[in-house]
């Protein structure tokens, strides 16, 4: 949402100061920031989003790319 702000540090993802819960990867799976930084903290703006890839440890996200803007994300509606 407009505003969230995401915080990673020492392999866990915090929203908002609340640790995220990601019963969708594997247990134990950390979530380090891009180019060995310490710690990392991405704020989403109006019709931002923050994409994390399901293969932490080799993902091109918003870890390195920043947080993205809707227009950028592309997908299928399938009813």
């Amino acid at each position: 949402m407009e505003g969230d702000a995401v915080y990673l540090k020492d392999g866990d993802v915090f929203r908002n100061g609340r640790k995220l819960s990601e019963p969708y990867l594997a247990s134990g799976t950390p979530t380090y920031p891009y180019d060995k930084l310490h710690d990392q903290l991405l704020v989403c703006g109006k019709s931002q989003f923050l994409v994390l890839g399901d293969n932490r440890t080799k993902s091109a996200d918003s870890r390195a790319y920043g947080v993205i803007s809707r227009e950028r994300i592309l997908g299928l509606l399938i009813r």
